[in-house]
């Protein structure tokens, strides 16, 4: 994903699901899902940003105690 990547929602209410077209460069790709579906996504992804961003804070602390 690029900061021209462009994502495009629609919804289904009537059948509780929606999509997402994540558009790139070169390729798009779109996700279906039901809402329980999407909210199991939304939840790994906080999970992911979570232990992204304390990788990195534990990665920057040893980085200055190391110098």
């Amino acid at each position: 994903m690029y900061e021209t990547t462009r994502y495009a929602t629609h919804f289904y209410p009537e059948q509780d699901r929606a999509t997402v077209r994540i558009d790139g460069k070169d390729a798009h790709v779109t996700v279906f899902g039901h809402h329980g579906d999407l909210v199991r996504l939304r939840d790994v992804l906080t999970d992911v940003v979570t232990q992204l961003e304390t990788a990195r804070s534990q990665t920057s602390a040893t980085s200055t105690t190391a110098a």
